[in-house]
């Protein structure tokens, strides 16, 4: 399986689209260097992040597809919930007097991100629903679009340094498919898939106490030394997996490393070397971290459902469940599911609060990283397919 297929399984999404999104990701992770900044914004960082793409050539549609992937993976655990100070800002900065075709690309392409983050085009606030959600669910991720020479209208006063991706140089850029780099990267999302399915190890262990590291020792242990590339495929093509699921452990493996970025000092040497030389040290930082890497986890992974169309339980929805118990609490709630409608999206506060068993796998995949990272981690040139726009 390549990464091609994945985005090839989601429904309604053409050639073209899949082609656009490959391309986009390739650009962002392979070509963009100046977006690794992860170093820079550990938990204790008070930066930000700001992203200025110039429309200056090229395709507008290609543009959105850029918006959406940096919106992918900019997640740093310095992001604390009700401080917007620490959010990544996305400028995509126009010419034209009208942006309108810009507003509904990024609309199409992002899902109902749109509709929950602060969305401003042109200093008018787009979002449907930022206002009223913005304390349920506040989101590390804020877009705006405005035209050349007016200044960011979400930045805070503290002004970072924009990267600026100018889309007059982004136009030729081609995706390498390298056959052997997808393997490896399929490989991570397919053990974060088993992580999220360890069964009753991690089901067991009581809904509180997520940060108590050693509680999870049994169901790493296990994860560990019984979790093999045959069991991880079983479970990946398993027909309870669907295709929006498989994108979204996709999704986590492409930002895991940069989780390990902004905690460890790192230089001269690859990730797969400091993991075997320097193990020690990689458990104690995401040990000593672990609040702020499994909000961070949950921040991503609420952008990212919001992407793929999920949208969180109105106030009403919410009132509904609250009258409904067993059985008829668990069919209401799978119905909503199986509609897009996700319980979970919201803050990590009221995920305390409304479905608290579902922390501990934010915790417990933090602790994994080492062991997905090490997954796969035989390089070799692999063979090169290009994909043009």
């Amino acid at each position: 399986m390549m990464i091609k297929d994945l985005f090839q399984g989601i429904d309604g999404i053409s050639e073209e689209g899949v082609n656009e999104w490959l391309v986009a990701r390739h650009y962002i992770l392979e070509e963009r260097k100046r977006l690794d900044v992860a170093k820079d914004l550990g938990p204790k960082s008070g930066r930000y992040v700001h992203v200025e793409i110039i429309l200056d050539g090229g395709s507008d549609r290609l543009a959105a597809a850029i918006v959406r992937q940096v919106a992918l993976i900019t997640h740093y655990p310095n992001f604390k919930e009700g401080d917007e100070s620490t959010r990544t800002v996305i400028s995509v900065i126009h010419n034209n007097e009208d942006s309108l075709q810009m507003k509904e690309l990024l609309k199409k392409y992002l899902g109902n991100l749109t509709d929950y983050c602060q969305f401003v085009v042109d200093g008018k606030n787009e979002s449907r629903y930022y206002e009223s959600f913005k304390n349920f669910m506040p989101l590390d991720v804020a877009i705006e679009i405005r035209k050349a020479g007016a200044g960011c209208s979400l930045c805070p006063d503290k002004a970072e340094e924009p990267i600026k991706i100018r889309m007059s140089e982004v136009k030729n850029i081609a995706y390498h498919c390298n056959e052997d780099a997808d393997s490896k990267r399929i490989c991570q999302a397919q053990l974060i898939n088993m992580a999220y399915n360890l069964g009753k190890d991690i089901d067991n262990l009581p809904a509180y106490d997520n940060a108590n590291v050693p509680r999870y020792e049994t169901a790493l242990h296990y994860f560990f030394s019984h979790t093999t590339s045959e069991k991880a495929l079983e479970k990946w093509t398993s027909a309870n997996v669907k295709a929006n699921d498989r994108l979204s452990c996709l999704f986590c493996a492409d930002c895991i490393k940069e989780r390990l970025d902004g905690l460890l000092d790192i230089p001269g040497k690859t990730i797969d070397k400091y993991l075997r030389e320097e193990r020690k040290k990689v458990d104690k930082a995401i040990s000593d971290n672990i609040d702020a890497l499994a909000l961070c986890e949950h921040s991503r992974w609420n952008v990212e459902r919001l992407i793929l169309g999920y949208r969180p339980y109105s106030f009403q929805e919410h009132l509904e469940i609250e009258d409904l118990f067993g059985d008829e609490q668990a069919a209401y709630r799978k119905r909503l599911k199986n509609d897009g409608v996700h319980m979970d999206l919201c803050s990590y506060k009221n995920l305390r609060r409304i479905d608290p068993g579902n922390i501990k796998y934010d915790y417990f995949l933090m602790l994994a990283i080492p062991y997905i990272l090490a997954a796969g981690s035989k390089k070799s040139p692999g063979k090169q397919k290009l994909i043009y726009l």
